[in-house]
């Protein structure tokens, strides 16, 4: 990498015998505060000057200017520091090359790639005209690859940044990597609805039970779940679905019981959520005892029910709790059950 330089370093092709033209323009070069690369006077004696040119003289330069004539055109070396490889790595290493021709005549000479390029005539005659157009071009060239070199070490030091800190998080253990927070997302968004929940009113009358009412709420399940999950239930049923609305709807919705009456409130059925528990993972199956694999039935309590046991059971897995953490940690974890009589407006 080239050492940080305040001024364009610029390295002038020509063959020798226009060592008159290129002299004169290394001296009007530095009067102009840019370091001019000839071989004439950055060539050690003893040096090895193929070398020198390519190792040490066009790789450490912001431009490359090369004055073109019959003389030039005829020069081995010359040709070597225009060939079509070397100024593919000029373009690779953002160097400038400024190609100009002595007379026109040189121009019609040049090998196609080069002619498509942008070729001013400069000799004796427009000398000072062109020499200021020259030097406009080596400072913009130096200052629009000074600007990318910064700005791609930037990039760089971004990136490894970026890597550091990847590297440090896998190191260290975040609470929730990129996978298990999309995954917690996606299912937060899945459980965003309404279910329908269907509650009578029964009165007792000579040891029967008759219905003399109906409502229908509507019941977030998303604020459900880490009810249905809580510290009193191993595994996902209909008994601790109901059990949740029991102690946690049934006490703020807009209904009474009269026991001088013996009327009571049943809660009734209400959507089967254990295939999409399931699907999340937020379930797993676990086979029940041989001896537990029958149908029974059950009534107590302020309500009643019946329960086909199946043969496997629905519990809770580690993924639930990291879910409820999860909500906790981004401080949206439900501390009610939402309840309407009416279909919500869906959230923008």
């Amino acid at each position: 990498m080239n050492e940080a330089r305040n001024k364009p370093r610029v390295f002038l092709s020509h063959s020798k015998r226009d060592i008159d033209f290129v002299q004169r323009l290394y001296e009007d070069l530095r009067h102009c505060q840019i370091d001019p690369w000839l071989d004439s006077e950055d060539i050690r004696h003893g040096q090895p000057w193929l070398d020198a040119i390519f190792e040490s003289g066009i790789p450490t330069c912001d431009c490359v200017l090369v004055y073109l004539t019959p003389n030039s055109l005829e020069s081995p070396v010359v040709k070597k520091e225009i060939g079509a490889s070397l100024l593919a790595k000029l373009r690779d290493n953002h160097i400038l090359f400024l190609p100009y021709v002595s007379n026109c005549n040189v121009r019609e000479k040049l090998r196609p790639d080069i002619q498509t390029l942008q070729v001013l005539e400069w000799n004796d005659n427009n000398y000072h005209d062109v020499l200021p157009r020259v030097v406009a071009e080596v400072w913009r060239g130096f200052m629009e690859r000074t600007i990318g070199t910064a700005v791609n070490a930037e990039k760089v030091k971004r990136l490894e940044a970026e890597a550091e800190i990847g590297r440090l998080k896998r190191e260290r253990g975040g609470v929730f990597d990129e996978g298990e927070d999309r995954d917690f997302r996606h299912i937060w968004n899945a459980l965003d609805r309404w279910e329908p929940l269907e509650i009578s009113h029964e009165q007792s009358v000579a040891k029967e039970t008759k219905t003399i009412g109906h409502l229908r709420v509507l019941v977030h399940v998303r604020s459900l779940l880490p009810f249905l999950a809580g510290p009193d239930f191993f595994e996902y049923n209909s008994h601790s679905q109901f059990t949740v609305f029991e102690r946690r709807l049934k006490p703020i919705l807009p209904l009474k019981q009269d026991q001088s009456q013996k009327i009571r409130i049943d809660i009734g059925s209400f959507a089967d959520l254990t295939d999409t528990l399931l699907m999340f993972g937020l379930l797993e199956r676990r086979e029940r005892p041989k001896h537990e694999r029958e149908t029974r039935g059950f009534t107590g309590g302020p309500f009643r029910y019946s329960l086909g046991l199946r043969p496997y059971t629905c519990v809770w897995t580690h993924k639930m709790d990291r879910f409820k953490y999860w909500m906790s940690f981004n401080r949206i974890l439900p501390t009610e059950v939402k309840w309407s009589t009416e279909q919500p407006a869906p959230a923008d």
